[in-house]
């Protein structure tokens, strides 16, 4: 019998990570072999593996999302007044890009370009050169509506799920290959896009069903859907064993968790069809992230401000069933998605009022 094991805080920086309180989106913080980068308020801030304040990067607009690693020496990181940001390693910025509009998702790096998607107004995937250039910015939608994580694809692609539609483009070139959905949102992504054996698998609203997985060929046929609980949010995630974890909420983002709002957490197989689905409380904000050996890490987040009060947990299901590990901040907090070492027993998690750092370990 596997001994009980429990999520233990090393340390605890009083940080502000929240980046869109619209939406309730917690910055992920970025490990570096000599410390932490993390979003606090409107600065950049480097942290330690001790816990300590190594330099703070202030920005007047303040910088949003989640930093990115560009090479040794480098991280990328956007800002809230259509600005993206290179910062070397002791913390000062060293070019500054202006952008035709804000960036609507996180980064994507590959050999030093990004790629990342434009959503104010009309949808557009943009690819940006490490030197400082736009190289191609492709227009895929005609209405706001890009805030999913892009995803990559097989033979150099890369998936962008719009509120609209499910888009396939070559990453190099821009060139749209796959095109799924229409301008009424008749496929309405809720998720982001994730491989899987044999196709790719989104959480999706269909004209026939208001909630469902959807498996999806290279050329746009859907293979396989399966219905689920109606989310408005969600994160899908890909298993190592093949399958697929997504956890949603069906909470609104303009209205706060009513008596018949849940988060559901669904595991999957390869083809997406649910084998099972667990109740969690029900909260607006839903992160997660999957460790090497296959566990499936929740972080929620919800705030209230008719009294000013945030709640939210980390939770950790090995399966579909109860959660093997719990932890709520102290005091309380939202969670966002943790970043594991690659011995998946010990992490950092940014909480909507700390940077944490935390060990697994027997109870």
């Amino acid at each position: 019998m596997n001994p009980k094991k429990q999520i233990v805080v090393r340390w605890s920086l009083p940080m502000i990570p929240v980046y869109d309180n619209l939406h309730e989106q917690i910055s992920r913080p970025l490990v570096l072999l000599d410390g932490v980068v993390g979003l606090d308020g409107s600065d950049l801030v480097k942290v330690s593996h001790e816990g300590k304040i190594i330099w703070r990067c202030p920005h007047n607009w303040g910088f949003w999302a989640s930093p990115v690693k560009l090479d040794d020496d480098t991280i990328a990181c956007a800002s809230g007044n259509n600005q993206l940001h290179f910062i070397d390693r002791v913390g000062k910025v060293i070019q500054s890009f202006e952008l035709p509009t804000s960036i609507s998702t996180e980064i994507l790096v590959s050999n030093s370009d990004l790629w990342f998607g434009m959503g104010a107004y009309d949808c557009e995937v943009v690819r940006f050169s490490s030197r400082g250039s736009i190289i191609y910015t492709q227009s895929i939608a005609k209405d706001k509506g890009l805030r999913q994580p892009l995803a990559w694809g097989v033979n150099g692609s890369i998936w962008a799920a719009t509120d609209q539609s499910l888009v396939r483009l070559d990453a190099q070139s821009g060139k749209i290959l796959t095109w799924l959905g229409d301008e009424r949102g008749r496929f309405g992504c809720i998720s982001g896009a994730v491989a899987s054996a044999g196709g790719t698998l989104i959480v999706a609203a269909l004209p026939e069903q208001p909630c469902a997985v959807v498996k999806v060929a290279d050329d746009g046929t859907i293979l396989a859907k399966y219905p689920i609980p109606n989310l408005l949010r969600a994160r899908l995630l890909a298993d190592p064993s093949n399958g697929a974890w997504i956890v949603g909420s069906t909470v609104s983002v303009w209205e706060p968790p009513t008596d018949s709002d849940r988060t559901f957490i669904i595991c999957t197989t390869p083809d997406g069809k649910p084998e099972a689905i667990t109740e969690a409380p029900a909260r607006r904000s839903v992160e997660a992230t999957i460790d090497p050996a296959g566990a499936f890490w929740v972080g929620t987040y919800s705030y209230e401000d008719m009294d000013d009060s945030e709640v939210g947990e980390l939770a950790v299901y090995e399966g579909a069933a109860i959660p093997s590990m719990t932890w709520m901040p102290n005091p309380l907090a939202g969670v966002g998605a943790p970043v594991l070492n690659p011995d998946g027993n010990s992490g950092v998690v940014a909480t909507s009022k700390a940077l944490v750092a935390f060990t697994i370990e027997n109870t």
